[in-house]
């Protein structure tokens, strides 16, 4: 009553809705960059064309988040894949789009541009190979 609520039908407990929620696995940007020489994994960066020339990840693939659904057959589902945006919020959508169509090697960077610049080689300008848009 103390927010002005006089009827509450009904409410679900914590408890009830964990199990139907699930945290996205996360990477940060320096663990990212000590792993990337390894094979297999795949920087897919999920922000807009124009954001992707003006800096970006080297060897990241420009998949802007809207064109993921209609992009999933050109990933390695048996890969990683790592996720990234200008903030995380993109990314971590991302991330969760392909978690529900069955990629199990999911990461995201949940760190913003600034930050990974600091510990990956980036690069600017559209490389067209690796651009799917």
């Amino acid at each position: 009553r103390s927010i002005g609520i006089d009827y509450v039908p009904g409410y679900f407990s914590p408890e009830v809705l964990t199990h139907r929620t699930q945290a996205l696995p996360v990477i940060t940007a320096k663990e990212l960059a000590r792993r990337l020489p390894q094979n297999g994994i795949t920087i897919v960066d999920v922000r807009g064309k124009a954001e992707y020339a003006e800096k970006h990840i080297v060897g990241a693939r420009l998949i802007p988040l809207g064109y993921l659904p209609d992009n999933l057959d050109s990933l390695d589902k048996d890969g990683t894949i790592v996720t990234h945006c200008a903030s995380g919020y993109r990314s971590q959508i991302a991330a969760s789009l392909l978690q529900a169509a069955g990629f199990e090697n999911v990461l995201t960077l949940n760190e913003g541009t600034e930050c990974w610049s600091k510990f990956l080689p980036t690069e600017s300008g559209v490389v067209l190979e690796r651009v799917v848009a």
